[in-house]
């Protein structure tokens, strides 16, 4: 399959400009999900030590580790670059000098040259934040111990069983205080 190779040097400086400061990871990447620009947000949640050189790569020749991972980006990516649209995708996996689980919700956009020709994508990525019932009313009131307790059990059962159908009459009393000061 032979693809024209787009040269990174083509990309606009302005969006360059844009992009490398820019807090939220992006990169830019050819038809054949070569990368043809990595701002330093990306090479850090991909853990791409400074100074590898990315232009021209896949994610596998950089990280082998990453290569089965990335392949289900890939498949998005084709899909965006086919139909000209764009992607969200929800993906959970070991990011950062951490390595640590986490989730990101990465947005892939069909990337046009200043010509108007479709020359790749553009990703940005972005931390997903989930919050719990129990991280609401402790932003919200001031709890005792007794009670972030019981709303911190409360709330992992209903994780568990999707209702609070199980509650005995006390533990209702007391849930329906503690929702009382909210």
């Amino acid at each position: 399959m032979s693809q024209m190779h787009f040269n990174p040097k083509d990309i606009s400086n302005q969006i360059i400009y844009h992009l490398t400061p820019h807090p939220h990871p992006h990169h830019i990447r050819d038809k054949v999900s070569r990368y043809l620009y990595m701002n330093p947000a990306m090479a850090e949640l991909l853990n791409v030590p400074k100074g590898v050189p990315v232009e021209g790569k896949r994610l596998s020749e950089i990280k082998t580790d990453t290569s089965e991972f990335f392949e289900g980006i890939k498949k998005q990516e084709e899909r965006v670059i086919q139909k000209e649209t764009a992607v969200s995708l929800l993906i959970t996996a070991n990011f950062g000098k951490e390595n640590r689980l986490q989730p990101y919700i990465f947005d892939i956009h069909p990337f046009f040259d200043e010509t108007g020709q479709l020359v790749g994508t553009l990703a940005e990525a972005r931390q997903c934040q989930f919050f719990s019932l129990l991280d609401s009313l402790t932003a919200k009131i001031q709890l005792t111990s007794f009670e972030a307790k019981f709303l911190s059990d409360m709330q992992s059962k209903y994780d568990l069983n999707g209702s609070f159908s199980w509650l005995t009459q006390k533990q209702r009393t007391t849930l329906e205080n503690i929702l009382a000061k909210y």
